[in-house]
């Protein structure tokens, strides 16, 4: 939850928001009905509209912020939430700017919530629960769920920003029944699924009073197309071998195609956390990397590991995204500037050289 004493660059956006919070909560307290037409609305279309590539950029970037900052996060709610929560929140349609949709630190009966969302009336429909980043949510739901069903309120999420869980309340059954989706944001799971999950959160599908996850595919995405006859094969062509000790891509730059080890041998590739996985199976299968070189630890972040014999960092806390490689795990990377900063921390380690490893790209045409 919110505490005034967490020191953080966005606090002066979440006091002015606290206070906006207070007169949408005066408000209700003295209607009790629906807000009413003069009260300030979102200008036709703002905010509400949801591209799915805008959505699914959004994931990637989040992704991008716990790989880079997750230490940082991890004992910051506040931050937490400035970095990871709002603009996953923005990019569903909610204008966390405007009271009339979104209202932090809103109290309601007894339930208390870092965020409740807002369409006509005057109750919230979706209240969320904050935490900073690798929180284990599961303690905190029963409860929650609770107060919502004594105060009206038909959804709770909860979320520490990299794991989303979203709640109906009022429906039957056990806890796990009750759950309407839960978003790995952080992990492996393909950003498209991330996003068709989401969608239970965005704004208009919560105003329609239903908030649920639609079938796929997401509307608007590039649907197949009618199966033609394929087109004669044309021969790929390649770029010369780069090594590992000179690689250094920038976002948006696509994945080589294929990789090549020390002893000449080589796999190809098609992603660019899949590098990192194929480096340490050929280091593990060459008994160059076994459990006496655990744990590989990051040089900025001391206790935060690439390489484990158990999927946990120094604290206890989980990898984010684990691969296991015989009996050692790896943190699975997501970035592409870390994917390589992470391989590369990983081949030198064990006493190699990264030189020595080498990938290609398909040539641009």
């Amino acid at each position: 939850m919110y505490s005034p004493q967490t020191s953080f660059a966005g606090a002066g956006h979440y006091h002015r928001k606290m206070q906006l919070s207070k007169s949408r909560n005066q408000v209700t307290a003295n209607q009790g009905t629906a807000v009413t037409a003069a009260e300030p609305r979102d200008r036709e279309g703002e905010h509400s509209s949801m591209h799915p590539e805008t959505l699914m950029d959004q994931v990637k970037e989040i992704r991008e912020r716990i790989l880079k900052h997750g230490e940082s996060l991890r004992w910051n709610e506040m931050q937490t939430r400035y970095a990871l929560i709002d603009p996953l929140l923005q990019a569903l349609g909610w204008n966390t700017a405007d009271p009339t949709q979104v209202v932090p630190e809103f109290h309601w009966g007894r339930s208390a919530a870092d965020y409740a969302l807002f369409g006509s009336l005057s109750r919230p429909l979706v209240v969320i629960e904050a935490k900073s980043l690798h929180t284990p949510l599961q303690e905190h739901v029963s409860q929650a769920i609770n107060y919502c069903l004594q105060d009206g309120i038909e959804y709770f999420a909860i979320t520490d920003g990299g794991t989303w869980e979203l709640y109906e309340t009022h429906r039957r059954g056990a806890l796990a029944e009750k759950m309407v989706t839960s978003l790995d944001v952080r992990g492996s799971t393909p950003v498209a699924e991330v996003c068709l999950n989401a969608l239970a959160l965005w704004r208009p599908m919560v105003q329609t009073g239903k908030a649920v996850v639609p079938p796929a595919p997401i509307a608007d995405l590039p649907q197949p197309e009618t199966q033609e006859l394929p087109a004669p094969a044309v021969p790929t062509t390649y770029q010369e071998w780069q090594t590992m000790a000179e690689l250094d891509p920038i976002r948006g730059t696509p994945a080589p195609v294929e990789i090549q080890f020390p002893d000449g041998s080589t796999v190809p590739n098609a992603y660019w956390n899949s590098i990192q996985v194929s480096i340490v199976k050929w280091l593990v299968n060459n008994d160059h990397l076994n459990e006496s070189h655990c744990p590989v630890e990051s040089p900025g972040y001391p206790g935060w590991y690439y390489v484990a014999s158990e999927p946990v960092h120094e604290d206890g806390s989980p990898f984010a995204a684990a691969v296991q490689i015989g009996s050692l795990h790896v943190l699975k990377s997501e970035g592409i500037p870390s994917t390589t900063w992470n391989t590369k921390v990983i081949i030198e380690h064990v006493g190699q050289d990264p030189a020595q490893f080498k990938v290609r790209f398909r040539s641009k045409e």
